[in-house]
């Protein structure tokens, strides 16, 4: 059993932490406003990666309603219109 909490945890301070990893880490140590920061609606968010490059650092993330999130990966090219599996 791991013990190791915080920054001694192995998963915690990894570099190469999948997204979940960090998108865990970073709502754990940044509370929401529920606020868009881009059209202002009030409600539900989500912390969006301005570049997808998923670092602890909070300044990376924007905190971005659904509509506006999905709005800005399809024009940054992050997501696709194409659904194959």
């Amino acid at each position: 059993m791991n013990n190791k909490i915080g920054k001694d945890h192995p998963s915690s301070w990894n570099p190469n932490a999948d997204k979940l990893t960090i998108h865990g880490w970073i709502r754990y140590h940044y509370k929401k406003k529920y606020i868009c920061t881009v059209c202002g609606k009030i409600g539900k968010t989500h912390w969006s990666s301005n570049t997808h490059e998923y670092t602890r650092d909070i300044n990376e993330y924007q905190e971005r309603c659904c509509s506006c999130h999905m709005k800005y990966d399809f024009k940054m090219g992050f997501r696709s219109r194409n659904i194959t599996q």
